[in-house]
């Protein structure tokens, strides 16, 4: 655990007998729920770092869990595992609700996130992003890359899912007509991660060149509405807020993730 600061806890939190793939943070931030190799989810109290009994480490039969993400709501944890599965739990008592959601081809799923509205689940494996009802599992759409896709993500304020592959092309979509938006985004070495800025505007892509780019929503997708990219004040006013070029930080050593 660390702050924002840089400085790490004395504390380190064991309890897999395998190594740590993934984390997400409960929205209370209360609690924080680990996958790993072997196969289990930890949900432990964020402040100590205690797993909590009642809940007891949750053997999901993946495999190994690769990826990780609580619902909006904080009630559901999805899974993403090594057996090509998707599950989904009840956060509070560890009890599978969904799955295990088998539409799928590839050996590991890399990446799960939630709709805004927790009624869906989106997904990375092979060369597609899947979204799937999340109260039936059932599949819903699959949207198809030219390569494998590594890591998906959602706008938090309009209707846009990225796909980042390992071959360095991030393609943005609209999730209500299923079309592309923009042109590919590019680099030499693949995008491993991404994420939004919390209002939206920007997109931060993290790859294997030890470099962070942050880009600006608005520029690389200009058919969007003004709107999305305005801050609402209070009388459903509307704030237009200057935007920045992006910029590149390079990190000076290892790999990154962003979340």
């Amino acid at each position: 655990m660390w702050n924002t600061d840089g400085e790490m806890s004395e504390d380190i939190w064991t309890g897999h007998s395998s190594w740590v793939r993934a984390l997400s943070w409960s929205p209370s931030g209360g609690y924080i729920a680990s996958g790993s190799s072997d196969g289990t989810i930890l949900i432990r109290k964020a402040g100590i770092g205690k797993v909590e009994p009642e809940i007891g480490p949750i053997k999901t039969q993946q495999g190994g869990v690769d990826s990780l993400a609580y619902s909006h709501s904080g009630d559901r944890i999805a899974s993403g595992g090594y057996n090509e599965t998707i599950c989904i739990w009840n956060s509070h008592t560890g009890e599978l609700l969904v799955g295990s959601i088998k539409d799928l081809e590839a050996i590991s799923v890399t990446s799960v996130v939630w709709s805004l509205d927790d009624s869906k689940l989106y997904s990375a494996s092979d060369k597609f992003a899947r979204v799937f009802d999340s109260t039936s599992g059932t599949l819903l759409h699959r949207f198809k890359h030219e390569n494998w896709v590594n890591s998906v993500t959602l706008s938090p304020r309009h209707n846009v899912l990225v796909c980042v592959g390992y071959k360095g092309v991030a393609q943005l979509w609209n999730t209500e007509s299923h079309e592309p938006l923009g042109l590919p985004l590019s680099q030499e070495n693949g995008f491993s991660c991404l994420s939004f800025s919390p209002n939206g505007q920007y997109l931060a892509y993290g790859g294997n060149d030890r470099q962070i780019t942050l880009w600006i929503v608005k520029d690389i997708v200009p058919e969007l509405p003004v709107c999305a990219f305005m801050t609402i004040l209070p009388g459903n006013k509307l704030h237009s807020r200057t935007l920045h070029p992006f910029s590149t930080i390079v990190l000076p050593r290892g790999q990154c993730s962003l979340s």
